[in-house]
């Protein structure tokens, strides 16, 4: 089960031992529910995460000045990855920005004395979904560039996991800056600054290394490698926002552990398709709505 969280004391001990379970094993949001019951498909037998979407992105149209790539299997329009992460890039930029817009309004909230949430404060930071990110990822990426993308991803969820005290909270505004959920709330909004002033180096960083690297073979939508998108994803957003966390220190580099399907069976009733690191993962594919991952952890 999940640590209870203790909001009384925002720096207690059990807060303190939350943090740190929370950094030893790669929790997953869905990790702090029951276990899920059964994979719906059986992905292809093929090597590599959000929670849900496919790992693909649409290439867009060659410049007319450009030269044709005639590598085999890859589209002629691609040059380079850059274009495999257009997509990829356009959301990470817009959602920096619904994010910034959603900050500025509950910052014009904070007081000396009290933090007021308003209707339209609460339903702009509901309204972020960073999942939306995931299915821009390409599968099979080269480690250099999923460190990189995943680097952004994780500023990105790390600064929705910052504000999700806003909507928690909304229906006691205002709240009394120094009650217990007050000081919560404050300390969570701080989890944001640190990725959002690092958002646009580590952007530019994950556009350079894809400008330099070749593009990446089409994968299917339901092999491995698109599953072990959504599996990585599912790490972030549980050290983000499991057990009650809202936003953790972001790791600099991306560590990459590795990933082995192996099925196995903790308990009866408690089945999984492999471990991440030490981790046991499950990873369900429906057509028309991508891979969901779970970790077991927590």
């Amino acid at each position: 089960m999940c640590p209870r969280r203790d909001r009384s004391n925002p720096t207690s001990p059990a807060r303190r031992v939350l943090r740190l379970a929370l950094a030893s094993c790669l929790l997953a949001l869905a990790a702090c529910g029951p276990a899920p019951s059964g994979s719906t498909s059986t992905p292809a037998a093929s090597p590599t995460s959000g929670l849900t979407g496919t790992a693909t992105a649409t290439p867009p149209a060659a410049s007319p000045t450009s030269p044709a790539v005639t590598t085999p299997g890859l589209p002629p329009e691609k040059l380079t990855a850059a274009d495999d992460l257009a997509d990829f890039s356009a959301t990470a930029r817009r959602l920096d920005t619904e994010l910034r817009a959603a900050a500025r309004s509950v910052n014009t909230g904070v007081g000396l004395v009290s933090i007021r949430i308003t209707p339209a404060t609460r339903d702009a930071v509901r309204a972020i979904e960073v999942a939306e990110l995931t299915g821009t990822i390409p599968a099979g990426l080269d480690d250099d560039l999923l460190r990189a993308v995943l680097l952004v991803t994780n500023d990105l969820i790390t600064r929705r996991a910052a504000l999700t005290r806003v909507v928690e909270y909304a229906g006691e505004s205002p709240l009394d800056r120094q009650s217990a959920n007050g000081r919560d709330l404050i300390a969570c909004l701080g989890n944001g600054a640190e990725p959002a002033a690092r958002f646009a180096a580590d952007l530019a960083a994950a556009e350079a290394v894809a400008a330099r690297t070749a593009p990446v073979a089409d994968l299917p939508a339901d092999s491995r490698q698109a599953a072990e998108v959504a599996i990585r994803i599912a790490g972030i957003r549980g050290l983000n926002l499991g057990c009650g966390s809202c936003g953790a220190p972001v790791t600099r580099p991306v560590q990459l552990p590795g990933i082995t399907w192996k099925p196995l069976t903790l308990a009866p009733g408690s089945e999984w398709d492999g471990t991440i690191g030490t981790t046991p993962f499950r990873a369900t594919y429906r057509t028309g709505e991508g891979w969901r991952a779970w970790l077991n952890a927590c």
